[in-house]
């Protein structure tokens, strides 16, 4: 859906992209971490460090780091970059 929507209105001027966050840290990313651990018998401190060992930069994703993705693409300086999936996800790659 990005990308046809970025080639229908890009001659419009307009640009699409998804950002694609991983685990917020915020209070829900924080729910589905207890979650996780009760379902699986473990401590919330276990669960989280599972959680983000599947994660290159072993850490969650601050709002404000997806608030800075959004901040750059609407910026003329990222004029060009449309029709793309941009990951603010530290590399998330659940092996399970």
């Amino acid at each position: 859906m990005t990308r046809n929507l970025a080639r229908e209105l890009g001659p419009f001027g307009i640009r699409c992209n998804a950002i694609l966050p991983g685990i917020i840290d915020n209070p829900r990313g924080r729910r589905l971490i207890t979650h996780l651990a009760s379902e699986r018998g473990q401590t919330v401190e276990e669960a989280h460090e599972r959680y983000v060992s599947f994660i290159s930069t072993r850490s969650l994703i601050s709002c404000e780091e997806v608030a800075d993705a959004a901040f750059f693409l609407a910026q003329d300086t990222a004029r060009n970059i449309t029709g793309q999936l941009i990951g603010v996800c530290g590399n998330l790659e659940w092996e399970e």
